[in-house]
Formats: structure tokens, sequence, C-alpha cells
């Protein structure tokens, strides 16, 4: 059962079971080799079509493309569908759900692929940032009982979405021939994308995450050592995620209310 809960009172230890915990660890190392197989997969294609120097980041793009749509897939049917399905306690959310950490083992890999790749590509500090905390709160949702794997989910998986028409995005601003040619998909693009960030990045994911930290300092009171270092290991990069998610909301009003200003001028 997917909210079976995991903690165990005979074991008082903070991680989950030695054999699930080397399973998500090696889900880990199989997700990461998988995902910089598939970039040189990419790397290779483009060679052979002659685009290695016009588009030199198309690889990067490809490979965060497929990632970000069978991650946001899977969280979608499983958000959406399998959780409304069947009951659940705050605390088969909190410190349950083991079934589908793979979303935090993937995430990681993609992270783990993302920061050093990122790097490379000349990504924004935010950016870089991003990718760390992922890896931070990743790593205690696969380890650790109280990893709100349930939430994880909705985080890893679901809120991908966004990040389908933000590579488009990023691709037209790579290759401005392309971005002037096909103007008017730009244009519905980038409005697509400010509404899906806007809707499960900030609407919808605000009350989600307000519960998912009442959840998490509930079920950690009266913590000590290592166990409390996990969960603000969990709760601060968490805290900074959501900031960024806000700030970057930002960023997207005042841009779209710019073009909406900029189009009024016009007519």
């Amino acid at each position: 059962m997917t909210g079976a809960n995991y903690k165990n009172e005979d074991n008082p230890s903070p991680f989950l079971d030695d054999v699930i915990l080397k399973n998500h660890l090696n889900l880990v190392i199989q997700s990461t080799f998988v995902i910089y197989l598939m970039h040189m997969f990419f790397i290779f294609v483009t060679r052979q079509l002659g685009w290695a120097t016009k588009w030199n980041k198309i690889p990067f793009h490809a490979t965060n493309f497929v990632v970000n749509t069978f991650l946001s897939i899977a969280g979608m049917y499983v958000w959406f569908y399998v959780f409304v399905m069947e009951e659940s306690t705050d605390e088969s959310k909190a410190t349950g759900y083991y079934s589908v950490a793979y979303f935090g083992c993937f995430q990681m890999g993609y992270s783990l692929w993302s920061t050093p790749i990122g790097i490379m590509m000349g990504e924004k500090s935010e950016m870089l940032i991003h990718h760390i905390s992922v890896i931070v709160t990743s790593a205690v949702t696969i380890m650790f009982t109280l990893g709100c794997r349930y939430h994880a989910v909705y985080f890893y998986g679901v809120m991908e979405i966004s990040s389908i028409p933000l590579v488009i995005m990023n691709v037209c601003k790579d290759n401005a021939e392309l971005k002037r040619k096909h103007a008017g998909l730009y244009s519905l693009v980038r409005t697509i994308f400010a509404v899906a960030f806007l809707i499960f990045r900030v609407v919808l994911l605000l009350p989600i995450w307000i519960k998912y930290v009442q959840l998490l300092m509930f079920y950690s009171e009266g913590y000590e050592g290592i166990a409390l270092y996990s969960v603000r290991a969990l709760f601060y990069p968490s805290l900074f995620l959501m900031i960024l998610q806000l700030y970057w909301a930002y960023l997207i009003l005042k841009a779209l209310f710019k073009r909406g200003r900029s189009e009024e001028k016009k007519e």
C-alpha cells in the first residue's frame, strides 16, 4: 500500500531500513547514469546533424525536456489519481509513503547531473543554488524516516510541468533567428509557461507547502542529534526553494504586466 507507514517502533534510528536505503541509493546511481547517458546521446545526435556549434545547448535542453516531462507526467498521475483513490493519515504522509520515494531518487539523480552541467552551461547562481538545495532535500527524503515522501511527489514531480515550456523558451532564447522566425509560437509558449508556473508553483503549491511544514514540525518535536539535523536539512532548503518560487513568480507577473502595457500602447 502506497501510504503504509514505515515507522518502526523497534528501530528508533532516524534512518530508513538498510535494505530500503540501499535500494534508494542504487536508484539514485542508476538514474544519474541514465541521465548522463541520455545527455551524451543527444550530444552525439547534434554532432551527426551538424548542430554542434550553432545548437551547442540543444543536448542540455533536450535532456531537461525529457526528464521534466517524465517527472511531471508521473507526478500528475500519482498526485491527482493514485493519492485521490486512497485514504491516508498525517503520520503516514510525514513518515510513510516510502514506495514513492523514487521521485526523490530521480530528482536527486537529475540534480547531480544538472548542477555540474549547469555550471558548464553558465546557469545563473540562483539556479545552481536551487539544484544544490534539491540535492539536500531529496537526500533527506530518500534516507530518513521523517522524509515527507507524500509531498515529495508534488515537489519533485507535479511542479516540473512548468519546466516543459521553459525548456522551449530557453531554446528560442539561445537562437535569435529561431525566436524571430517563430515569434507567435514563442509568445504562446511564454504565456503557457507563466500560467503553468503561477498555478502549479504558487497557487496550488502554497497550501501544500504550508501543510508539509506543519507535519514536519509536528512529527519532529523532541528530535535531537542527527534526526534534528535531518529536519533542518529538509526545512531550510525547502524554505529557500519556496522563497525562490515566489521571487520567480514576481518576475513573471512583472513581465506579464510590462507586456500588457506595451501591447496597449501599440493599439
